[in-house]
């Protein structure tokens, strides 16, 4: 009792004020507190506090009505299930092993439906033999059976399209590309993509495939297409329904404004409707090429890795009007290249009517007559 009575709060309240006062009668021209017994008069009130906490847990649990509802409950269900170490096999009670999760049974579901559910799928073109001094081989009577078809059973939604999606994977153990943008050398590599501040215009990033494969000659010569992209294009449309259009390649003095400089056919989906637009270019390389001095802004041969200007291509798609500032993030696009076969001649030979140089180059012969 004498050791209680010696930790009471109030008899550490009543020597505190003892301390106190001895202080201020030892130092009468200061005021001061000895350190050590503050330091103790803490130490022990943080012990009074820890017990006062323990009695009061252990009270209230023993009274606790959720404790003893759910120690109620394992004690039935043990007595319906029983020792699974002593169950018999003719024993009509549920077995542990019958009682599935939640999770157990959402996984089956998912397993089950998963062969009903459509798969995203790729429609690549077949293989075409190219030719420098010709136009590139029909492509209008290709049917659904003459197209190699790639399947992305991993994407279930478009939510994780990006992580799920695969877009560089190396060249497999056949010899044959495994992705789409490898099996059709006119697509872009895309690597980037991004919205300008005023959101009018997507940039896009791309990569000269064929600077990936410079010692590999088969490569080289698989690759040539992605030259092209490089280089513009003058198109006029020809017919239209609703916002799609069809297009053809003519000359500078033909093209529409903003189809004298182009390469690509930009979709934009949105809610079911589609909008196009027509791809433009920062810069026309072929003027840079000139003005460097160079023969030509590509080669055939593929022999042209130290022109660095041509190893990264920037192409931007204008944001139709109705999308711009909607603020929903659910804008999607299809990017279309028009296909031709590179331009291997000098590159003043066909630049736009806006650097004043006549066009030397007859575009007929690499796109044909019609």
């Amino acid at each position: 009792l004498r050791h209680w009575y010696s930790f009471h709060p109030l008899t550490i309240l009543v020597k505190f004020k003892m301390a106190l006062k001895l202080n201020r009668s030892r130092q009468k021209n200061s005021f001061a507190i000895r350190p050590d017994a503050i330091l103790r008069c803490f130490v022990v009130l943080i012990a009074i506090l820890s017990i006062i906490n323990l009695f009061t847990f252990q009270n209230v649990m023993r009274d606790d009505p959720i404790q003893d509802e759910n120690d109620s409950k394992q004690q039935t269900q043990n007595d319906v299930i029983g020792d699974p170490l002593f169950l018999r096999e003719n024993d009509n009670r549920i077995k542990p092993a019958e009682i599935e999760s939640k999770q157990v049974k959402s996984l089956k579901k998912s397993t089950t439906q998963s062969s009903d559910r459509l798969i995203l799928t790729a429609f690549a073109e077949p293989e075409l033999e190219y030719t420098a001094s010709g136009p590139l081989p029909d492509r209008s009577m290709l049917r659904e059976s003459d197209l190699i078809k790639y399947e992305y059973p991993q994407v279930t939604g478009c939510h994780n399209l990006l992580r799920s999606l695969p877009v560089d994977l190396p060249e497999n153990d056949s010899g044959k590309p495994p992705i789409f943008p490898d099996a059709d050398p006119f697509l872009p590599w895309l690597h980037d993509v991004s919205l300008s501040s005023d959101g009018k215009t997507l940039n896009f990033i791309a990569q000269n495939r064929r600077r990936c494969h410079v010692g590999i000659s088969k490569w080289l010569e698989r690759y040539t297409a992605q030259s092209s992209l490089f280089q513009h294009i003058p198109v006029k449309r020809i017919k239209s329904d609703g916002n799609v259009h069809e297009y053809k390649i003519v000359s500078h003095e033909e093209a529409d404004e903003d189809g004298m400089e182009t390469r690509f056919i930009c979709k934009f989906h949105y809610n079911g409707e589609v909008y196009e637009t027509l791809s433009q270019f920062p810069f026309d390389i072929d003027y840079v090429t000139m003005r460097k001095g160079y023969p030509s802004t590509f080669t055939e041969a593929g022999k042209d890795v130290h022109m660095i200007w041509s190893s990264q291509l920037h192409f931007m798609c204008p944001v139709p009007e109705k999308f711009i500032g909607i603020g929903d993030g659910s804008l999607y696009v299809d990017i279309v290249p028009i296909r031709t076969y590179p331009r291997f001649t000098p590159p003043s030979q066909f630049l736009p009517p806006r650097y004043d140089i006549p066009n030397e180059f007859d575009f007929r012969a690499i796109i044909g007559p019609d």
